[in-house]
């Protein structure tokens, strides 16, 4: 409270001298006669909110409690450098079993017919565009005797 007291009269203070220069510059009567300043007047207090400190937000940050404890035997450097080599070695006899495959080289056409004999050509061949209604209900009733749905997930 002593502190807001002192900052009300601070700013009365450094307001004084200000309006004593406006006075002196110009002097001018009064369009109204002013009542007399008594000891009764009260200061406006400031507005203590704006001197707070503002509300800390909620808690985002984890506290040390929640924080995991330090592993009791950590790995050493000679365990990371046996992991490694671990891993080069499997690399190296992957990549050994890797060149003893013989790979097919690569053959489009062969491919390609070998994937055009697996095919009936009966299912692609395009429908008649001449089909009245019925007969295109008829032809998707037969193809759908033919399909087998898939298995329901229970």
């Amino acid at each position: 409270m002593l502190f807001i007291r002192s900052l009300a009269l601070t700013s009365v203070l450094c307001v004084l001298p200000l309006a004593a220069t406006a006075q002196t510059a110009a002097p001018q009567a009064p369009a109204q006669p002013q009542p007399p300043m008594t000891q009764d007047v009260k200061v406006a207090e400031p507005n203590t909110d704006a001197l707070k400190p503002p509300a800390r937000p909620a808690m985002t940050q984890p506290r040390w409690s929640e924080f995991p404890t330090a592993p009791k035997a950590p790995p050493t450097a000679a365990d990371f450098a046996g992991r490694v080599h671990a891993a080069q070695s499997n690399s190296a006899t992957l990549q050994a079993i890797g060149r003893t495959i013989v790979w097919e080289p690569y053959q489009p056409d062969a491919i390609q017919a070998d994937a055009k004999a697996r095919i009936d050509p009966s299912k692609f061949a395009p429908v008649d565009p001449e089909l009245t209604p019925a007969q295109t209900e008829a032809l998707a009733q037969t193809l759908r005797s033919q399909v087998t749905p898939p298995p329901v997930a229970q």
